[in-house]
């Protein structure tokens, strides 16, 4: 039998001082210097996975204590970068052999009495070293673990496995797919935003937001799961952070160095209920379920940070504003990206923001970087046609679907785009002016315009003996695309800059700029024809009546004629009649 190793006490993963030093530590010790200290992995996912299971062991101690609904106490702990160390130290006490990675009955979320015909190699703990090498990732080709890196390996598995389960449509019955084939794990490669503020602390309180629940209890207050595949909807954050999306049983020696493990399919969470019972993720305004990493055409979705606004917000952004005020600080964005079932690579980019942004509840970030996200697409769009020299939709050559060679060039497109943008958005992002987002924007639109005409030099003349589509088309559609993004960007309203006129309030006491939104029609839905003086209007009737998620972008985007169909109805802009 292999000797104790609780992971209370034991060092098992790394932080980072204040002062640069590197060091191990267990999660006593990590809850209690948490405002001195930053978690160091060598993958985002990694850091990831344990944040997740100290920010529930935190949250789940503040509940036991009483502080289910109690801002203040948090504001308190944020103002003096603490955790709640009297919380957790009684509660960890309480629950300390079930932090044993080896214990007989109940080893640290695992099943003890699982056996597998063929046990694993140790090292496919990690999702990156399954049977195929990743693009990402380092290889691990250890035989034995230590046990502190198969705890990691065990958070990781639980958190990024991509195989489960999928509900039988119409049966309520559940099956196991085919090895390899990716369902919606948790967060798998839904992406997944995480407050970067320097210390640990702080980011576990902003990751947290309140009330908590105090049926929400995590797997280590849970019966052993041994009823293979099941799918469950979390009573909450501390429960979906603690999942046992696999179950899993490590084989040790007396010294503890891990050699395999058992393994089989666990808890498949519900992706339906990701958004509301986790602060981290990003929902998918037109699926209902979560946001992931690329879209149908392969263009990646994380970059900027800000990308998901065009949809929705996650939750821990209006708490993290209501604790920091008016500050800057960082968002880090990432998430997994698989091949088949090995995580290929784990793309991200960190941010900074301004607090305000984070609880805007006028929406005008959302607006905004849905505006840079259609200029980066219409850049996209003029390098495709111009690179491959042809005036169709992408794909057309391949029977509709997107090429591996167009879905690749327009990811390399996207970032390198991005790339030159992101000192106009960190600008917009940290700027203390409350107009900073409008002329950002414009200063983007005014930038394209000149670049857009270097590139067309570089790559479009050479092109135009071989090609048959005369990429100046391809010119003219951007510039046109960029006069129409910046005339609309604001639900049809135009920013006016800071040195001219002054932006008035309007009945309802918000500053108004430039000239009035568009009216917009809604038809459909067995309901009578309606108008609405703009798409912000219409978004709070839909707020009213059962869409408590609906956001302006989808029904903003319709211009020129052109109809959007978003949360089944009909809209279109009055003068397009």
């Amino acid at each position: 039998m292999p000797r104790e190793f609780n992971l209370i006490h034991e060092p098992w993963f790394r932080v980072m001082l204040r002062d640069g030093t590197n060091m191990k530590v267990g999660v006593a010790e990590a809850i209690a210097r948490a405002g001195d200290i930053m978690i160091v992995a060598d993958h985002a996912a990694t850091r990831l996975a344990i944040m997740r299971l100290l920010a529930a062991i935190h949250a789940r101690a503040l509940t036991v204590a009483g502080h289910v609904d109690d801002p203040a106490h948090m504001q308190g702990l944020w103002d003096a970068d603490r955790l709640d160390t009297d919380a957790v130290d009684t509660y960890l006490h309480a629950w300390e052999r079930r932090f044993d990675l080896f214990d007989p009955e109940r080893p640290f979320i695992q099943d003890p009495s699982l056996r597998v015909a063929w046990p694993k190699p140790a090292r496919t703990l990690y999702p990156w070293n399954r049977d195929r090498a990743p693009f990402g990732p380092a290889l691990d080709m250890r035989d034995t673990l230590p046990p502190g890196d198969a705890a990691v390996g065990i958070l990781l598995d639980m958190a990024y496995d991509t195989s489960g389960i999928k509900p039988a449509p119409g049966k309520g019955l559940a099956y196991a797919p085919v090895p390899g084939v990716r369902c919606d794990g948790w967060p798998g490669g839904a992406v997944a935003w995480v407050p970067q503020t320097g210390s640990l602390a702080r980011d576990i309180l902003a990751m947290t937001p309140m009330p908590y629940n105090t049926g929400d209890l995590p797997v280590w207050e849970h019966d052993i799961t041994t009823d293979g595949e099941t799918l469950v909807r979390p009573a909450g954050m501390v429960q979906a952070w603690t999942l046992p999306t696999r179950r899993i049983n490590l084989h040790a020696d007396e010294d503890g160095m891990v050699r395999s493990m058992s393994a089989t399919y666990g808890v498949v969470p519900d992706p339906t209920v990701m958004y509301d019972v986790d602060p981290l993720v990003t929902l998918n305004a037109r699926t209902g379920r979560p946001l992931y990493h690329v879209d149908d055409t392969g263009r990646p979705l994380w970059s900027p940070p800000a990308w998901a606004w065009a949809e929705t917000r996650p939750r821990w952004f209006a708490w993290a504003a209501r604790l920091m005020g008016d500050t800057v600080t960082r968002v880090e964005c990432s998430a997994a990206v698989y091949d088949q079932s090995v995580i290929a690579d784990m793309p991200g980019m960190l941010m900074p923001i301004r607090s305000r942004w984070l609880a805007d509840t006028g929406d005008d970030a959302i607006l905004c970087m849905g505006a840079v996200r259609r200029l980066a697409d219409a850049w996209v769009r003029m390098i495709r046609r111009i690179e491959f020299g042809v005036g169709r939709r992408v794909g057309d050559a391949a029977g509709g679907s997107p090429t591996p060679g167009e879905m690749l060039r327009d990811q390399h497109t996207m970032a390198d785009i991005m790339r030159d943008l992101t000192p106009f958005l960190e600008q917009m992002l940290t700027d203390p002016d409350p107009d900073a987002l409008g002329i950002g924007l414009h200063r983007i639109g005014t930038w394209m315009k000149t670049r857009v005409r270097e590139e067309f030099e570089e790559r479009a003349i050479p092109a135009i003996s071989k090609r048959a589509y005369p990429p100046a088309r391809a010119l003219f559609t951007l510039l046109a695309s960029v006069d129409s993004i910046l005339e609309e960007w604001h639900d049809g309203e135009r920013p006016t800059p800071r040195a001219t006129t002054q932006a008035q309030p309007t009945a309802s006491g918000h500053a108004r700029r430039g000239r009035a939104p568009k009216p917009v029609i809604r038809s459909g839905g067995d309901l009578p024809d309606a108008r609405f003086d703009s798409a912000r209007q219409a978004v709070e009737w839909l707020r009213e009546n059962g869409r408590p998620k609906a956001a302006a972008p989808p029904i903003s985007s319709v211009c020129n004629g052109r109809t959007s169909s978003a949360y089944g109805f009909t809209w279109r802009f009055a003068d397009a009649e």
